[in-house]
């Protein structure tokens, strides 16, 4: 059954094992919210926007576009990049428990600008992960905000690496977020590679839930 705006409708697929069966979601991204539940064996494909897709199966939350915003280089965030320090080859920034350091592309072969790494302290940390029309990306952790020193990479090629610690965390990366990004919600679980936004992470899991139930919904 599809839930569409209040409205149910039988869908015209049998849920089985073994991905059988296809579903093809679009939506014209704004608002609008995707739920799938996690008992669903069959594979979807969802559209948030033109330029967004997943695919996979078995539990997912999309996340909205972020919201009408030309930039985040005026606003009343934290301007990471002028406030870093060079330890070793790493930029870092570090406020109370939030470190965020970038590590710059040096190879020419190697794609993308480089690497920017977000960790948070222990505790029911909250992460978002915003993108502006002009390039700029926001972190907003725990109702606090940063300007991220590494541009919305549209090749996706930029990385994002986030890692929380112990707590009930919980990370959002917008629609229209492009740059890779890698997941880790706590030192004992497994990470999770997407590449692309568009999504809300789930509870949390130990390693060997994980092994037989991925989080498989990865956008490309």
């Amino acid at each position: 059954m599809a839930e569409i705006n209040g409205k149910a409708y039988e869908l015209p697929i049998e849920n089985i094992g073994a991905m059988a069966g296809l579903l093809e979601i679009k939506t014209q991204g704004g608002k609008d919210q995707v739920n799938v539940a996690k008992n669903i064996w069959f594979e979807t494909q969802i559209s948030l926007n033109d330029d967004h897709r997943v695919s996979g199966r078995n539990g997912y939350t999309s996340a909205p576009e972020s919201s009408d915003k030309k930039t985040f280089s005026e606003s009343d965030a934290i301007p990471v990049a002028s406030r870093m320090k060079q330890e070793g080859d790493s930029q870092v920034f570090k406020k109370g428990d939030v470190t965020i350091s970038y590590d710059q592309n040096k190879y020419s072969d190697r794609p993308g600008d480089g690497v920017t790494q977000i960790k948070t302290g222990n505790g029911d940390d909250k992460v978002r992960i915003s993108a502006a029309d002009d390039g700029s990306l926001m972190a907003n952790i725990n109702g606090e905000q940063f300007l991220l020193p590494v541009k919305n990479d549209p090749t996706g090629q930029s990385r994002l690496f986030i890692q929380t610690q112990e707590g009930n965390d919980n990370v959002t990366i917008d629609s229209n977020v492009k740059n890779f990004s890698y997941i880790n919600l706590g030192p004992d679980k497994s990470g999770t590679v997407y590449t692309g936004g568009g999504f809300v992470s789930g509870p949390e899991e130990t390693k060997q839930d994980q092994q037989y139930r991925s989080q498989n919904y990865n956008p490309v």
